[in-house]
Formats: C-alpha cells, structure tokens, sequence
C-alpha cells in the first residue's frame, strides 16, 4: 500500500498544483486582478465552467488572450467589459457567442 501511494503523493508535490491549468483557471487569474476584495478562486472556476459553451472556445481564447497580453493595464474595481479598451472587440465577439448558446437562446442548429 505504502508503495502505492508514494507516486501519489509525489505528483501531488509538483508546482503545488496536481493538475493542468486550464482555461478557466487562466480566466480566473485574470480576473483576480479586478476583484480584489471578495475573489474566491474556486467560485470563480465553477462559475467560469457552468457559463461556459464549447461553440464559443474560440472567441472565449481569443478574449483571454488579449486580457493576458495586456494584464498590467487592468486595474483593481474595473467592470469585467471596461477591463481593457483593446480587448472590445474580442468581448463583444464572446458576448455574441454566449447568447447565441446559451440554454435560453438555443440556435437553430442546436
């Protein structure tokens, strides 16, 4: 037993982080740095996961993309839609995308 859980304890210790970080986990650390008081990682995680649809991957990447290459211009208390001025377009293209497929507006594909 003890021979069983040593790898498992072993790949616990890498980084501090047992698993790879993922889209959300990304989205989040952005967003940790406008809500600089009440940020609970975990809440942020699942919220990201639940409002999240597969049909707008592309437009979800393209907008952390841009929040992450401009990340020193956000500051602490800006509206996630004020976060960065550059990133407008990439926002609005996600807004878009969501209501298109989000359970209350399902597309005629869907």
């Amino acid at each position: 037993m003890v021979l069983f859980l040593g790898p498992l304890q072993a790949a616990g210790c890498q980084d501090g982080y047992p698993i790879a970080v993922t889209r959300c986990d990304r989205w989040c650390d952005v967003r940790h740095a406008i809500e600089c008081v009440d940020y609970s990682p975990s809440g942020c995680v699942l919220g990201c996961e639940q409002g999240y649809s597969a049909a707008c991957q592309p437009a979800f990447d393209a907008l952390l993309t841009c929040l992450e290459e401009h990340r020193s211009e956000i500051a602490c208390g800006t509206a996630i839609d004020e976060m960065i001025p550059r990133c407008g377009v990439e926002y609005i293209e996600l807004q878009g995308c969501l209501m298109q497929h989000s359970p209350h507006h399902p597309s005629s594909a869907e």
